[in-house]
């Protein structure tokens, strides 16, 4: 192995050289030896073809070019102008037009003598580029498309075909007319063989059936590869890069040698066939890139990977586009990327072998065939060296899919090792999981009991409790309860797994044991709309162990309560010969079809559940439990309309049967079954209010408990519609949201406050308890501010709300900040200039003076009131304030202004003040002032729907897309500021933005789409 790693690549160019030279001295070897044509004639008399075998008619022919003759034409003795030409292989056409390299027409002849033993003969024909007719002496035998001496008239074909005759004489010719329109080689590029005709006809059917037992081989394979793909299809990408290289040799072997593809497609045209055999050649070795890659991904960048698919794709798509003797001509482009390619793999390999890779001894050697191959064939298709007809590539990629067959097939059976390895440590894993659970569970069951004995001793007891303290303790002894259970149904669990449970069988009164758990599951019955019935025979006895009876009945009881939030659950039985059936049935929400099969598994649990407490394991111990008794269990639902479970147990001995009625058990009222699932408002007077989303009550109280000391307001319900209309009616500056709900989750309340708030109009803090980032990115997707994982301390949730109301009111000032700053930027400059109109209009016009006097002091006052104002002001207040603006400038700009307004009466919307008014003001001094002549200002308010469209379109000298951009994105111009501040109180308002059109010279539009709001939240209402 060190010899194999310290020398490989040495190894894999004496592998390639030595590949090179066998193929070669062989080659040399068959040629020195074997029967040739010889100037146009092969002596065939000493060579018995009944016992010796066929021959191949290779050698020397006679050749003439851009002549199509006969046999006639042979015997007149006129000379005829002809060359000697080496067949198989290809000749170069009389003086061929650019493109049309192989095009042209000719004549092949060959004189043959055999000897007198065989009458009948055969001939073996492969393919000729790209049609041909074959004569023996004048008579034609074989033909294949139609030969002419022009591309209309001429027709081409591949269609291999074994064909009889009868010798003519002991000396006879063999004339062959080709002609060429397609390739760009043209030719007999396969040898002819002549023999006995059963062999020829038993050759052409035994190559026929190898062929079809390959195919049948490869197609087996593939299947099998196709098999282990879908078992293995996340991490098996290895094995459908074998399967691709599979179809590409299955592709390559159909349309080669045989050509049994034109069996099945009798007119598939030759253009096609050429088209399959060069894409099997561009894309194999890119598929094997691809294999190599998935076994050494180290050695081998992924650049490198795209660059050779990449290339891939580019000569598929020209090979596609291009004529068929375009891209023929340019085939040593095709070898040369195609050697480069095993070339850089057999780098790599000695690279994956140094460092100790599985298989990348045998991929190097593998891809040191490939190269030598190329090599040889490149010979061959230039006539160089003759080898076996059609090359030796397929071959040498038959040998690659071969080592990949055995890589897979090696890396299949490491990863069957590891499956059996892996189970059995899961195996050990999970007794070990069953050992903690059992020991936690028994050391948390003694200290638990203990604490739930004192709660309750101090609930009976505690005659001096606040209502608020014993309702807090009423919660706490509720959570203990359900614990205790859980704890309990672990340890039973890790002993039925154990086989350590013991039953006591003995006759046991169901009734009696019913009629007990219902009245300990009370606790755990929140609605008083469901009732617990049971409807059983008071002298039913079953034969059973009576504690597990008890727990097998209050798991399926708890379990129908978890699922039920009105109606009846209902125990009920039957007597069937020698077995009781008994039923617990509720009208709860149901099981879906889906998950009937699977719903007594251990830790299963339904998304459908509104209680997150839980391990799953109830239904799957009350299995257990009724297979020990020799009973079985089985479920019966349709989702919405409840479920029933069924079980059976053996009858008691002393069985006596009596009608018995239907006795409702009502739930006992307790504390901490506090209903919160209308809204509750907890100090009203604080200032900022919380909303809190829960669907346990427990939860809900402890975060009142925490959040009641800190001064905010809380918003507290468990139904997520009471919480929509919390969010639609009142004023909420944040929200806490779990995530895991019944009705609606976390993720879709958080949704739905988006469409309305902006993260920091109302941030959401979302609990819960999970923590991988998958569900913290869909939280924050959702809109979410921050996570709080449960469970969490007091002084963790009070930090992060703080930290987020304080970020909501700072968002506000810095807003209202801004406001302010434009106006105080603005009412200066303004005043200074009205001032100066009134003064100039005193002495010449005291009239309309007096006029503007009164609009100015119009504008003023309403300057002063938005100083004041609230988050929201009516629109006629704004437009009003517009109106005066405007004819202060008109009187400033005598004859420049014109203005109209166009708004719907009575609309009684609320908008954010300032919105306006700027717009109108950047018209005048940035585009209706800078313009010559006269200039104009359109305001529009017009309700459509439920939205209010508002424009204010100018025909001033407008702006381009860049200084459009520059202003609304960029550190733009003074007025840009007040651009700016506008689109970002619309984005905290309403969600939306600007939308401003404007090109140089055609003025600007600036559209405003906002939901219609007519009265302004009251921040100051108590709630």
């Amino acid at each position: 192995m060190k010899f194999l790693k310290k020398y490989s690549l040495l190894l894999a160019i004496l592998i390639t050289l030595a590949t090179v030279s066998v193929v070669a001295s062989l080659t040399q070897n068959t040629n020195d030896s074997a029967i040739r044509a010889v100037n146009g004639y092969i002596d065939l008399s000493d060579h018995s073809l009944a016992e010796q075998g066929p021959v191949s008619l290779k050698g020397e022919w006679e050749l003439y070019k851009n002549q199509l003759l006969t046999y006639a034409d042979f015997q007149n003795n006129q000379p005829l102008k002809g060359q000697l030409q080496i067949v198989p292989g290809s000749y170069v056409p009389v003086n061929p037009a650019k493109g049309q390299l192989g095009y042209g027409y000719a004549t092949y002849r060959l004189r043959v003598k055999v000897n007198d033993e065989v009458d009948i003969l055969g001939l073996k024909i492969l393919t000729m580029s790209t049609s041909y007719k074959l004569m023996i002496n004048e008579k034609v035998i074989a033909t294949n498309g139609v030969v002419a001496d022009n591309k209309e008239d001429y027709q081409s074909n591949y269609r291999p075909q074994a064909v009889v005759f009868e010798a003519p004489q002991d000396t006879f010719e063999i004339i062959v007319q080709v002609a060429n329109y397609t390739y760009n080689r043209t030719g007999m590029w396969h040898s002819l063989v002549l023999g006995d005709y059963q062999q020829i006809i038993e050759s052409k059917v035994a190559s026929t059936n190898r062929t079809i037992l390959l195919l049948g081989g490869i197609i087996f394979i593939i299947i099998y590869q196709i098999g282990i793909y879908f078992l293995q299809r996340k991490n098996n990408k290895a094995s459908l890069y074998l399967i691709i290289s599979m179809l590409i040799v299955l592709i390559r072997i159909l349309f080669t040698g045989d050509y049994l593809a034109t069996n099945l497609f009798k007119d598939m045209p030759v253009s096609s066939i050429a088209w399959f055999e060069y894409i099997t050649i561009i894309w194999a070795p890119a598929i094997i890139s691809l294999f190599n890659y998935q076994l050494f991904k180290e050695e081998i960048p992924e650049i490198a990977i795209k660059t050779i698919i990449g290339i891939t794709v580019i000569n598929s798509i020209l090979i596609t586009a291009l004529p068929t003797n375009i891209y023929t001509q340019y085939k040593i482009i095709v070898e040369t990327f195609y050697i480069s390619v095993f070339l850089y793999l057999i780098w790599c390999n000695y690279k994956s072998l140094q460092k100790g890779r599985t298989f990348a001894g045998i991929c190097l050697i593998g891809q040191a065939v490939i190269v030598g191959a190329c090599i040889i064939d490149a010979l061959y298709f230039r006539n160089i060296i003759t080898i076996v007809e059609g090359g030796t590539v397929p071959y040498s990629v038959f040998i690659i899919v071969i080592i990949q067959i055995f890589i897979v097939t090696k890396r299949y059976e490491k990863s069957i090792d590891d499956v059996r390895l892996l189970s059995r440590k899961l195996i050990q894993q999970d007794k070990i999981k069953d050992d903690f659970l059992a020991y936690t569970s028994h050391e948390i069951r003694t200290p638990l009991h203990g604490m739930v004995s004192l709660v309750e001793h101090i609930i009976d007891s505690g005659d001096n409790l606040h209502e608020a303290q014993k309702k807090n303790l009423g919660y706490a002894l509720s959570s203990g309860q359900r614990l205790a259970n859980l704890v309990n149904n672990i340890l039973d669990f890790a002993k039925l797994k154990n086989n350590d449970l013991r039953l006591e069988f003995k006759d046991v009164s169901l009734t009696n044991v019913t009629q007990f758990v219902i009245e300990t599951q009370k606790y755990l019955l929140k609605d008083s709309d469901v009732q617990l019935y049971h409807q059983l025979d008071p002298k039913i006895l079953v034969y059973a162990d009576e504690n597990r009876l008890i727990q097998i009945l209050t798991n399926l009881i708890t379990n129908a309560i978890k699922f039920t939030e009105s109606g009846q659950i209902t125990v009920g039985s039957e007597v069937n010969q020698s077995q009781v059936i008994i039923w617990v049935e509720d009208t709860g929400s149901g099981i879906p079809a889906d998950k009937l099969e699977t719903v007594f598994e251990a830790y299963q649990q339904l998304e459908e559940s509104r209680h997150t407490l839980g391990t799953g394991l109830g239904l799957n111990i009350a299995k257990y439990l009724v297979e020990l008794h020799g009973g079985r269990i089985w479920a019966e639902s349709e989702p919405g309309t409840g479920s029933k479970f069924t079980f059976t147990l053996q009858t008691g001995k002393g069985l006596k049967l009596e009608p018995s009625n239907l006795t409702p058990v009502q739930p006992e009222p307790r504390m901490l079954d506090a209903d919160f699932s209308s809204l509750k408002i907890y100090h009203s007077d604080q200032k900022n209010a919380i909303l809190i989303v829960d669907d346990d009550a427990t939860n809900l109280q402890s975060l009142i408990n925490i959040l009641s000391g800190e001064r905010y307001q809380l918003l507290v319900t468990s139904d997520s519609s009471e919480a929509i209309k919390a969010i639609n009616n009142y004023h909420v500056d944040m929200a806490i949201l779990d995530v895991i709900m019944d009705d609606v989750s976390g993720y879709e309340l958080c949704q739905h406050i988006r469409k309305k708030y902006t993260l920091y109009q109302m941030p959401i803090l979302l609990l819960t308890a999970q923590v991988d980032t998958q569900a913290l990115i869909h939280g924050f997707r959702s809109g979410a501010n921050d996570f709080l994982t449960k469970p969490f301390s007091s002084e963790e949730l009070r930090a992060r709300v703080k930290t987020l109301i304080t970020m909501q009111n700072s968002v506000i000032e810095a807003i209202n900040n801004e406001v302010a700053f434009l106006q105080a930027q603005m009412k200066p400059h303004f005043i200074y200039n009205a001032i100066n109109v009134l003064v100039s209009l005193c002495e010449t016009d005291p009239e309309q003076a007096g006029d503007l006097l009164i609009e100015f002091s119009h504008y003023l006052r309403k300057s002063f009131d938005f100083n004041n104002a609230k988050s929201l002001i009516p629109l006629e207040s704004e437009i009003e304030y517009i109106k005066s603006y405007l004819k202060l400038e008109q009187a400033r700009f005598v004859n420049k202004i014109d203005c109209d307004f166009d708004v719907d009466d009575h609309l009684g919307l609320m908008i954010p003040p300032l919105i306006l008014q700027p717009l109108v003001e950047n018209s005048v001094q940035h585009g209706i002032l800078k313009k010559p002549g006269d200039g104009r200002i359109d305001i529009r308010v017009v309700r459509k729907s439920e939205h209010v469209v508002i424009t204010i379109e100018d025909n001033g000298i407008g702006m381009d897309q860049s200084e459009l951009h520059s202003i609304m994105f960029g550190k733009g111009s003074s007025h840009s500021v007040g651009l700016k501040n506008i689109n970002k109180r619309l984005m905290y308002y309403y969600g939306t933005s600007l939308k401003i059109e404007s090109e140089p010279g055609q003025g600007c539009k600036i559209t405003i789409t906002i939901p219609f709001l007519k009265e302004e939240p009251d921040e100051s209402t108590d709630y």
